[in-house]
Order: structure tokens, then sequence, then C-alpha cells
């Protein structure tokens, strides 16, 4: 498969909800005991009316807001809580420790190829060893952070970390894996050939490049690993909501180290991801970002793109007709949230980048075709439309499509709450969140602490 990536800068602006946390906050907390409109709020914070409207949300669940419903009003005003003053003051201590530098500078700090070669498998050594360290590291700090998540009620947050957990274990292992001295791997060789021996140039070529892609996988490690630390300060200062957008963003940061140590695996002799030219840089620590331009960001005309998007998605209904459910670490079901596809597209393949809605514009090409039934839009008036991309067709009754309406509303619930909501029988409800969570609508989780949930993957939107 074509690589392909776009240049992406985690020190660009945060999340636009990452942004409107702190400025909604801020806002209200100048209002006083005055209360705020959420059009009042939009106009002040230069925030959507949508982006307010989804992070109030999340601030009440946290009690750090509160509506107020005024005399002969229909629709509510919020103003901050005792809560939120003190959640605002000490998020604004811990986000003196939340800078994080720029990823280029990051990438590229502390590089040192030395020329001699008994230095160079030297350094591949220490490196890779301080790699699996960070890793450790990573893996702790994470699991540390599940510990507090698990006591919120918050399954998809949960799900995703674990996930993180995961992949970071799984990287801790593959980095283990890999030979210390890659210049002993013997070349291929075609049968009854003579094995040929590496020459010093080969040599030396091939440990450069080992040791500066180590350096790059150890320096994406740190970043990381400054996340990590970030995203405990909030946990322990019960910023939750601040919490899931660093999580978000480590998510990215984690798909750039997964596509950095892709890359190490297939170095070889007979096999270079530098050109002769950054070779000759290298080894005079002429490195810049135009070498990371080179390996992270090949450019990629459009056309080429939606070709690749195509095949993934045609690879996708190809496994599922043919009753293959397993895709990486995910499995496959006939219908799954357009943002879920998403990320799990970009999960399993760590070198790509395109956004939802170039997604999105490609699913509808192959709808068009005749490749895949379409995008189910549900649509409530006080909510974002919710995209689910059926890729099999599947009949869903009104009465199914009632329960998704109140499970995108209530976006977690028990099987008590979505019997209230719905007005159904046991029975009812029972059957149909079993259909719609082997369908992929919705997900389902089971805990000692909190039992039996169910939720919809919409805090992606907010």
């Amino acid at each position: 498969m074509p690589q392909f990536s776009e240049k992406s800068d985690s020190t660009r602006d945060l999340p636009i909800s990452l942004q409107g946390i702190e400025k909604i906050l801020i806002y209200l907390d100048n209002c006083g005991k005055e209360t705020s409109s959420i059009r009042s709020i939009s106009e002040h914070t230069n925030l959507s009316m949508r982006v307010v409207k989804n992070v109030l949300l999340q601030l009440e669940k946290f009690n750090q807001v509160e509506r107020v419903l005024e005399r002969n009003n229909v629709l509510p005003k919020w103003r901050i809580t005792k809560f939120g003053r003190r959640v605002l003051k000490e998020a604004k201590i811990v986000g003196k420790d939340l800078t994080i530098g720029n990823r280029m500078e990051d990438l590229l700090k502390n590089i040192n190829i030395q020329p001699n070669i008994n230095k160079l498998k030297a350094g591949i050594r220490n490196k890779q060893d301080m790699i699996v360290q960070e890793l450790n590291s990573i893996q702790l700090d994470l699991s540390k952070a599940l510990g507090t998540i698990l006591s919120e009620n918050d399954p998809y947050f949960e799900d995703l970390l674990s996930r993180l957990i995961r992949k970071i274990k799984t990287l801790k292992q593959r980095m283990a894996n890999l030979p210390k001295d890659p210049s002993l791997k013997p070349k291929l060789k075609k049968i009854g050939e003579k094995a040929k021996k590496i020459t010093k140039k080969e040599e030396k070529d091939l440990l450069m490049e080992v040791l500066f892609f180590n350096s790059l996988i150890y320096n994406q490690s740190k970043r990381i690993s400054e996340y990590s630390l970030n995203l405990l300060h909030l946990l322990e200062n019960q910023s939750i909501s601040i919490s899931f957008s660093i999580v978000k963003i480590l998510r990215e940061e984690l798909r750039l180290l997964y596509n950095l140590v892709n890359k190490r695996e297939k170095i070889s002799t007979d096999s270079h991801l530098l050109s002769e030219e950054e070779l000759k840089r290298i080894s005079k620590n002429q490195i810049d970002q135009n070498i990371l331009d080179s390996i992270l960001f090949p450019p990629i005309s459009k056309e080429i793109k939606e070709k690749i998007i195509v095949d993934l998605i045609l690879g996708l209904i190809s496994k599922l007709e043919s009753e293959q459910i397993k895709y990486g670490e995910y499995y496959l079901t006939k219908n799954i949230p357009l943002i879920a596809l998403h990320q799990l597209l970009l999960s399993e393949n760590p070198e790509l980048h395109f956004t939802v809605e170039e997604l999105e514009n490609v699913i509808n090409k192959l709808t068009n075709k005749g490749y895949l039934p379409g995008i189910k839009v549900i649509k409530q008036e006080d909510l974002p439309p919710y995209k689910i991309v059926e890729l099999i067709s599947t009949t869903i009754s009104e009465e199914e499509i009632r329960v998704i309406e109140h499970a995108i509303r209530l976006r977690k619930f028990s099987l008590a709450d979505i019997i209230d909501y719905s007005g159904l029988s046991t029975d009812e409800v029972k059957k149909i969140l079993r259909k719609l969570t082997k369908l992929g609508i919705i997900e389902y989780s089971n805990s000692n602490i909190h039992g039996e949930r169910w939720y919809v993957i919409t805090k992606e939107l907010d």
C-alpha cells in the first residue's frame, strides 16, 4: 500500500472543544452571578453555538456550570458554579505545566550521529534500551490514569485509554525484539546463491539510518511521556473534560510513534528509507525538518489519496462478506459510526492522514456506484446529526430508531435508563440493544463498578 500523510504539528491550536472549556469558564467567571445565554457566550468567546452547547453540557455533568430557567424564557441561561471557579483556579495552576514543545523541534532534539562504527552500534543499543524504558513508564502512567477514569462511569473514555495502553504495550514488545546490532542480520539471497558479505560502507549506512530512526522514536516517546504526565496532573485536579481532549491528542502522537516504529522495522541493507544524499547529511549531523518531511509527509495527489481510502473501505466490506470480523485489534460490524470508522482506519494504518470529511466524500461516491448502502443520518432538533456508515445492508425498525435517538441523547446509559426513555418493555429493550450492539451502532461495556452499560461514540464530536 502506498504510504501517505499530511504535515501535522501538534503545537497547532488545541482542539476547539479544549479551547472552549477554558474560554467559557473564564467568560462565565467574569460574569459573576449574572447568567448568560448560549448565544451571548458564543459571541463573547468566538466559538460556534454548537461548540458552546456541547461544552456547557459536558461542564454541567461535572458540576462546573449550571443552567438557570428565568421567568418567561423558554431557553435556559448559564452560570459558573463554585466548584467551576475552583476547577478554573486549579486548571490555571496546572496549565503552567501543560506546554508541550514544537513537534518537529522535539523530534530532532539531541540527535548525534557518530562516524565510528562501534560508537554507532553503542548508540543504537543505548537508544533502544531507553525507548523500552520510556514506553514502560508511559504504560504505567496511563494505567494509573485508567484507574482514575474507571470511577467516572465514562465507558468510551475507558475504552479509548485501554486501547492506548495496549498499543504502548505492543510497541514496547516490538522495540525489545528488534536486533540491537542490525548489521548482524544476513542479507537476502536467492536459493543456491552465496551469501554476500556486507561492505563497510553498507554497514555504516545501515547503522547511521537505524540510529537516526531510534533517536526519532526515543524523542517521540519522550513527547508522549510529557502528555501522559500532564494527563495525570489534570485527573488529580478532576479536570475530566480537558483530560479527554489530552487523550485524543495522545492518540495522534501515538499514531506517529507507530508510523516511526513501522519504518524502523523495515530498514535493512537491502531496504533504505533515506536517500544517499540524506545519509551523507545525517553523517555530518546536518539534520533538519526537510529530512523529516520526506520521511513522514511525502507528497500525494488527491486522486491517489481517494484511491487508497476506497481500497480500505472495499477491503472492510470484503472481510464482512466473507465473515472475517477481525481488522487489526478491532472487530468489524455491518454498521459503524462515521467518526469511529475514521479512527479505526487511521489507527490500523498509522502512516495515513485524512479528515472525516474526506472519508465521508469517498463513502458517498462509493454509495452512488452501488458498492455499499451508504450513510444513515440521525437528526435531532437540538443535537448535531449523528452519521452511521452502513457497510452491509440492514433493516432497522421504527422502535430501534427511537432507541438509537434516545441513546445519542443519553450518550451512556443502563438498561433501566433506556426503558424509562423509550417506554418499551424490558424484553423489547433487551432485544433491541442486543441487535444494535451486534450491528455496531451502539457499544456495550460491563464493569465490576458500574455494571452493564451501553454508549454511543459522541464524545469525538465535542
